[in-house]
């Protein structure tokens, strides 16, 4: 008996979602959405940003220029997290939900009934430094050395995806961290250039508007400590023009991922760059 015409019929493939399209390219950008002008110690608010498009190699970034991604990653931390962020970068307890921005829009800021294809949450901890006094140079801050910032970032189902944790060594001046993935083995360490030793950042200046001045967390090599990709694969802090800088307050970040890594390390980094925000840029000026 010759078989069904509908036995032959093969399955329809799986579409692929415009989250993965972000992942399978070459790196994406996180702009930050929230206006900070008002921020002052304890004022403020949750931090929500969206993912755009990554630029060609090469290309100028112009920050008012860039186009609004699909999807809005927003915040949602305790009030007193938030007040004492400016004492202890990195400490407050926090979830950061990634929504389709369109649902965003539709549920009027809310969104309280829209699914998360990726959420990276924190518990309290110690931030990476903390303020121990004040003089006539503004506040003294101490590094911290345990109970140190860290992210989890977990796919739409609530499955671990990795963690990225704030690391502490004989260089307290030059931020480090390693990403680990879910059975909590050490993929990537990640940390600019240095000089002097090792002991301070190393910057660079050879880019025009959001690229000209920038320090490039390079995503390494655990074992050699060398850059993957010829430096390519990276978490950069972009110049958002003076204006957004300045009075707004606002960043965007370029990330990059390592050629090999797979979907679930390319989600982690998002988390280590909200991470790196929050630890180091966050509280730039208080």
């Amino acid at each position: 008996m010759a078989p069904s015409p509908m036995a032959c019929v093969a399955p329809p493939a799986q579409q692929m979602s415009a989250f993965d399209e972000h992942l399978d390219s070459n790196g994406i950008l996180l702009k930050q959405k929230t206006n900070e002008c008002c921020r002052c110690f304890v004022c403020q608010p949750n931090i929500h940003w969206t993912i755009a498009h990554q630029v060609p190699r090469g290309a100028e970034i112009d920050f008012d220029q860039l186009q609004e991604g699909e999807f809005w990653i927003q915040e949602d931390a305790g009030y007193c997290g938030r007040a004492w962020s400016c004492w202890a970068p990195g400490c407050r307890a926090t979830t950061y939900r990634t929504l389709d921005r369109r649902e965003w829009e539709d549920e009027h800021g809310t969104a309280p009934d829209s699914k998360s294809v990726l959420t990276h949450r924190k518990n309290q901890t110690c931030g990476q430094n903390v303020i121990v006094g004040c003089s006539e140079d503004g506040a003294v801050r101490c590094p911290m050395c345990c109970c140190l910032p860290y992210m989890d970032s977990f796919d739409a189902n609530g499955t671990k995806l990795g963690r990225t944790q704030y690391m502490c060594d004989l260089h307290l001046f030059v931020p480090k961290f390693k990403v680990l993935d879910a059975q909590n083995n050490l993929m990537y360490m990640i940390r600019p250039n240095t000089c002097f030793g090792g002991c301070c950042v190393q910057c660079k200046f050879d880019g025009v508007k959001g690229k000209c001045f920038r320090v490039p967390f390079y995503i390494r090599d655990p074992e050699t400590m060398e850059a993957h990709d010829g430096g390519e694969a990276a978490i950069t802090d972009l110049w958002a023009g003076f204006k957004n800088e300045c009075c707004f307050k606002k960043n965007v970040y370029s990330v990059n991922w390592p050629d090999k890594s797979n979907r679930a390390m390319r989600s982690t980094l998002i988390g280590s760059a909200l991470l790196i925000d929050a630890a180091l840029f966050e509280q730039e000026g208080q």
